[in-house]
């Protein structure tokens, strides 16, 4: 097993969770600053970091299936095998659960910034729709009174 290969695809994982963090803070400030221009650029990055996302993902699986190991279904498995079957030194075993655990912190960090994305834009698209309903009348009541 190659420690610092698997060692690398974490480390990478875990920078561009972190890129991915920072991507969805300046979204949702640009949602709050209600910010055109910051949106394009910033959708722009997203794409971006989640098609690198996507990448490391793939290499990461790709290396875990190449090791001989039946349970691979998560890395916690993987480590768990490894350190069992003493392929992998305690002090390494450990830096890596460490990776592991900074990447789970980070998720959930975007899990729960992705959230409140989603809750902003519910609550703006709810002022788009009221402000055109007190603009524009209700779609079932007519804009002028035809009994006049």
């Amino acid at each position: 097993m190659n420690f610092k290969e698997l060692k690398n695809l974490l480390e990478n994982q875990n920078s561009t969770m972190n890129i991915f963090h920072s991507v969805l803070q300046k979204k949702k400030n640009a949602i709050i600053d209600n910010d055109y221009n910051a949106m394009e650029s910033i959708l722009k990055d997203e794409q971006i970091v989640l098609q690198r996302i996507d990448l490391e993902d793939k290499k990461l699986k790709s290396f875990l299936s190449s090791l001989d190991i039946k349970n691979k279904l998560t890395i916690e498995n993987v480590l768990e095998d490894l350190k069992i079957n003493n392929k992998i030194a305690l002090g390494d075993y450990k830096v890596l659960i460490g990776l592991r655990n900074e990447l789970k912190t980070t998720a959930s960090k975007i899990v729960l910034l992705n959230r409140l994305i989603s809750q902003l834009v519910d609550v703006s698209r709810s002022i788009i729709k009221e402000t055109l309903i007190a603009l524009i009348g209700n779609k079932k009541k007519a804009l002028v009174n035809k009994r006049v």
